[in-house]
């Protein structure tokens, strides 16, 4: 009797998923999870391919190896994390490997030059704007019109973050005329901005800014950004920056949460929660 098999009992592909989106950072249990059976492989790839990173001199030629394998599908997030040749967005090949990424929603960047990738990306990349969900600029270079510019490419984007500006006051390149501008109906963080080209910029989009959460880290006079998000945002954190006011719109009534540190000690961090029932 003990020398019989009995077969082990079988999870729902759905169950796996959900035990193995607790260790989606750990890659070496992700590389374990992908030796114990097809299901529980199919949900740790997933994991595992999910961002693909352009950090050395390769750029993105790896993009060629996820081809082969087969799993650039699974890919959702790009994070360059390295300065780059600007060059290297518009050559042929990198056209074709970002067109490849038709399920792209993340997209993180550091160091980028926003002028020379502008037209390129506005004729050649449909896929890529349309698919962005979440853009992330840490210290871009570039003149506010390129930046916002360059933001408003992506025709589905939602959630935006910006880690300082570089700001270049020279012409630059040329600015394609967009006909829409993104939804931006999620996150706003921004961190050390103080350029209030660019806050304004950001509020005068077409269809307006309806961030629900904006986060305001170490920034200049952002209540151009409050007022302008009012009417949607539920969540406000701001620490410390120069918001000596509250917005205009009486909809302050109707955030979930308000996290404040003011700039005067006396007050020091002010936390507030406010029941549905007091939203206006």
């Amino acid at each position: 009797m003990f020398g019989v098999s009995k077969p082990g009992v079988r999870l729902p592909q759905e169950l796996v998923d959900c035990i193995v989106s607790y260790v989606s950072e750990d890659r070496s249990t992700l590389f374990a999870c992908t030796h114990l059976s097809r299901t529980w492989y199919i949900a740790a790839r997933a994991h595992l391919y999910r961002t693909f990173t352009v950090s050395d001199s390769a750029g993105f030629d790896a993009a060629d190896d996820f081809q082969s394998m087969e799993v650039i599908h699974l890919v959702r997030r790009i994070v360059v994390a390295r300065q780059i040749h600007q060059m290297d967005f518009m050559l042929p090949e990198t056209m074709t490997r970002l067109r490849a990424f038709t399920r792209l929603q993340e997209l993180d960047i550091r160091y980028l030059n926003v002028g020379p990738p502008l037209l390129w990306l506005h004729e050649h990349c449909d896929i890529l704007k349309s698919t962005v969900r979440t853009l992330t600029l840490r210290y871009p270079k570039g003149s506010i019109k390129e930046l916002l510019c360059f933001i408003s490419l992506f025709s589905g984007l939602e959630n935006l973050t910006v880690d300082s500006i570089d700001r270049d006051s020279s012409p630059g390149t040329l600015v394609p005329v967009l006909d829409a501008s993104p939804p931006l109906t999620g996150r706003l963080a921004l961190t050390g901005i103080f350029d209030q080209e660019f806050m304004s910029g950001l509020v005068s989009f077409q269809k307006g800014v309806k961030f629900h959460t904006v986060d305001l880290q170490f920034c200049g006079e952002v209540q151009a950004i409050v007022d302008g998000c009012a009417g949607t945002m539920n969540r406000f954190i701001c620490q410390p920056s120069d918001f000596r006011g509250r917005p205009s719109s009486p909809c302050i009534l109707g955030w979930s949460m308000l996290t404040f540190v003011d700039r005067d000690q006396e007050l020091g961090p002010v936390a507030m929660r406010f029941p549905p029932s007091r939203r206006g």
